[in-house]
């Protein structure tokens, strides 16, 4: 019996698109969080803004002499200065890609210019962080030290011992590379149990099987894969803070704000091809209690 043969009309064997688009691997936009003092009552609009710390006066234990005045003491007050610069980014989309795209372009050039946006003024917060921050804490020799608990206990007790404030939620801030967090959940320790897994083996195991840190030692402790590089080898820079850690301004104008715009530009073209869109951000961030923020360089060997 012969074979029998197909029929092939090559015109409708054709290859399909899945039209759902796919964006790269994203770390999370984190340090900005941290600027809890904004200013929410500026005077006027300006290229700059300066907040005002007002200095306690110092305990008096002295008793006062019956018969004579206590002499004046005078008020003072510590001011800050946030510059604001601008920041942006553009691209420009052409009349034909916009035509013959099998994907609506416009969406996916907003999507990815929001994100640059929201990843570039982290990256100004992180380095404002530990950049300008007057306390270093390093345990040993730097480039060898990995993270343990008792640094986190020592840290703690630096921002409490100059009376630094938790966030709202009562937890201290520490953000962490996924080295460092994978160092705790592996650190042993003597018959103290002074490590994060031997609370978590009984009682807590949520956090064991989700293989997160979670809240430890008075932290709230962010895993960020952006944390700047230490200025030793196989080291990233660990910032732990509190309240009050970070200032941010920003231009009260029209149109501007706390965080970046995407803006569409104007089509000036003689045929309207070029698109152009962007976003824009008028904005600085400074240290505002060099006592509230705590960095470190500690050891992560992949």
């Amino acid at each position: 019996m012969a074979g029998e043969t197909g029929t092939v009309e090559s015109g409708l064997d054709t290859t399909a698109y899945n039209l759902a688009v796919y964006y790269a691997l994203r770390p999370l936009v984190v340090f900005d969080a941290v600027a809890t003092v904004k200013a929410t009552k500026q005077s006027h609009r300006g290229a700059s803004v300066i907040f005002t710390k007002m200095n306690d006066l110092n305990i008096s234990t002295t008793p006062l002499d019956e018969y004579t005045d206590v002499a004046a003491t005078a008020l003072t007050d510590t001011p800050l200065t946030v510059t604001m610069t601008e920041y942006g980014r553009a691209t420009i989309s052409t009349a034909k890609l916009r035509a013959t795209s099998f994907i609506e372009f416009d969406p996916t050039a907003a999507n990815r210019l929001g994100y640059n946006a929201g990843r570039t003024i982290d990256l100004i917060a992180q380095t404002a962080l530990t950049a300008e921050a007057s306390s270093e804490f390093v345990t040993a020799v730097p480039g060898t030290t990995k993270i343990t608990t008792n640094d986190i206990q020592d840290i703690k007790a630096q921002l409490e011992n100059a009376v630094v404030r938790p966030f709202e939620d009562g937890f201290y801030r520490a953000y962490i590379t996924p080295y460092m967090a994978r160092d705790l959940r592996r650190e042993t320790a003597a018959a103290d149990l002074n490590n994060w897994r031997a609370p978590h083996t009984y009682q807590d195991t949520t956090q064991i099987y989700r293989g997160e840190i979670g809240e430890f030692e008075g932290f709230r402790f962010i895993v960020s894969q952006v944390i700047s590089a230490g200025t030793e080898a196989n080291t990233h820079r660990a910032v732990f803070c509190g309240q009050e850690a970070l200032a941010k301004a920003m231009s009260s104008a029209p149109g501007f704000g706390a965080y970046p715009t995407v803006r569409p530009g104007p089509v000036t073209d003689k045929l309207w091809r070029f698109r152009p869109m962007g976003w824009y951000w008028l904005g600085g961030y400074k240290v505002f209690r060099p006592e509230a923020v705590i960095w470190a360089d500690f050891n992560d060997v992949a």
